[in-house]
């Protein structure tokens, strides 16, 4: 196991976003880092979604990649912040 641990967190409507987030997982997997990837949910409804081919066609195909959670980043963030304060303060 690395000592490097890293998410990788990502929106995408048409896909480039979801490619950048592969090849950003590819790299750091390739520098050793332990590396998660995951999806921020979908907040538009399956009827707007469904009019656009494309977008639909990229929502299902990201169904094998798990949602970020949202508590646990803003816990880790927070986290981050507080412990990046007293090193600087």
């Amino acid at each position: 196991m690395s000592d490097l641990r890293l998410a990788v967190s990502y929106y995408t409507v048409h896909g480039t976003n979801q490619q950048v987030a592969r090849e950003a997982v590819r790299a750091a997997q390739a520098a050793g880092a332990e590396v998660r990837l995951r999806r921020s949910a979908e907040t538009a409804p399956d009827e707007v979604v469904r009019q656009d081919e494309k977008w639909w066609k990229i929502r299902e195909g990201k169904k094998d990649i798990p949602e970020a959670k949202l508590a646990a980043v803003h816990h880790q963030t927070r986290r981050l912040v507080e412990v990046a304060g007293k090193l600087a303060g």
